[in-house]
């Protein structure tokens, strides 16, 4: 070896260790948009295979990692163009691309218009033979979309996207699920997501995939959601965690769930990258918010106590049909204990604090009709059941003496419930 090279050598070893890792998993560290050249390379090679004459548009799908990389792109549906080769060399293109890195990973739709371009002459014997136009159509053209213009929601085309998608060799196990998901491949895609957990128990994307691919598959409800509210527990913050468990809820038809995920959802920090994701589930939750109002609208229709005048009013028909008649029936062991003739006597209501009302139900034996006597002689006739009640979205009751607590736990015909009409 040559002195020279001698003394290159060691620095390019040096250059090669400070490489990042991005480089060595084959991501790009640099940003690369879209180039009109990936496109004229597939309509050449198109046009070399004898399709010459394209003329159609096609709808990418690009899903991007959060440092901007396309992992993976398949056509998720297609106007004129059905040639798989060609369609598949736009994906495989697509794979070069690093968009803006963003907060989170996400998908992007990217449409494409393809026309033949100007005229070409002919002059072939088999053109002037058969009496043809020597003018023909020439080399099909690609229209891009502006970047930042992306294409409205749209129905996947689920064998044209299976058929044509392209995963990038250095993509993960977790982003291998993600888009195995989306195309619709749930079984192949919850063997990746198992396999990326076991490297990594709460990778994101990993649990995020699992859950969804376990739902819309019409596997385990119940494992999809536990994967779900795992994914919850450890990001809370995330769009995504209140995206997966959502989607489970809707398949669930849990209404309730759905509903209060969605809202999460949008007030999410990092809600606008993967904000076309979550509108495409506006109708199906809009339709479980529909249900959920109509069932509490027929829940309030049917229960008394929504259409008292006030608060006050409400709170003491709750706690009437909750406990009166188990009041009653205690007033009635209590006589039959005693040999005393105890009766519950109407209910009475106080204030104690803005949000408390004491209840109490009065039990205790008919007057004599002489004087009420000395106070142990009067506290030894009553056995008056108490309660705070606590007033607000859920109303509580809370024994407050024995007597209480003993009708509470074994005549207590409700526990804690919301009011009707708040």
């Amino acid at each position: 070896m040559s002195p020279r090279l001698k003394a290159i050598v060691p620095a390019l070893l040096v250059v090669a260790a400070a490489a990042p890792a991005a480089r060595a998993s084959g991501r790009s560290t640099h940003e690369r948009l879209p180039f009109q050249q990936d496109f004229d390379r597939c309509t050449l090679l198109a046009e070399d295979r004898g399709l010459s004459a394209l003329l159609g548009r096609m709808r990418l799908e690009l899903l991007v990692a959060k440092e901007g990389n396309v992992y993976a792109a398949f056509v998720h549906s297609e106007g004129g163009i059905d040639d798989r080769k060609f369609e598949r060399c736009l994906t495989d293109r697509a794979l070069l691309w690093v968009l803006p890195a963003v907060s989170v990973d996400y998908e992007r739709p990217y449409a494409l218009a393809f026309t033949p371009g100007g005229d070409a002459i002919d002059f072939s014997a088999e053109q002037y033979q058969a009496g043809l136009n020597p003018h023909t159509a020439g080399r099909a053209s690609a229209f891009m979309p502006d970047i930042n213009d992306p294409a409205p929601s749209a129905p996947l085309d689920e064998k044209v996207a299976q058929d044509t998608v392209s995963i990038a060799e250095w993509a993960t196990e977790a982003e291998r699920a993600t888009a195995l998901t989306t195309i619709h491949r749930y079984d192949d895609a919850i063997k990746a997501a198992r396999k990326a957990l076991i490297d990594n128990a709460t990778d994101p994307m990993a649990l995020r995939s699992l859950s969804q691919a376990l739902a819309e598959s019409g596997g385990d409800l119940a494992e999809a959601r536990s994967v779900a509210e795992r994914l919850l527990a450890v990001y809370p913050e995330a769009e995504a965690s209140h995206e997966a468990l959502l989607r489970v809820c809707l398949v669930s038809g849990d209404d309730e769930c759905a509903f209060a995920q969605y809202r999460a959802a949008h007030e999410a920090k990092d809600l606008l990258p993967r904000s076309r994701l979550l509108s495409e589930l506006t109708e199906a939750t809009r339709a479980a918010a529909d249900r959920l109002r109509a069932q509490m609208g027929l829940q309030a229709a049917k229960d008394p106590c929504g259409s008292e005048k006030d608060l006050e009013a409400q709170t003491l028909c709750v706690v009437k049909r909750c406990l009166d008649e188990g009041s009653t029936l205690y007033a009635k062991e209590l006589a039959e204990q005693d040999r005393t003739p105890y009766q519950a006597e109407p209910w009475r209501v106080k204030e104690v604090s803005k949000d408390r009302l004491l209840f109490t139900r009065p039990i205790g034996a008919p007057s004599s009709g002489g004087s009420a006597g000395s106070g142990a002689s009067e506290s030894a006739t009553r056995h008056d059941a108490l309660w705070v009640v606590r007033v607000g979205d859920l109303l509580e009751m809370m024994p407050s003496n024995a007597e209480a607590r003993q009708i509470t736990l074994r005549h207590n015909r409700c526990g804690s419930r919301t009011l009707g009409s708040r």
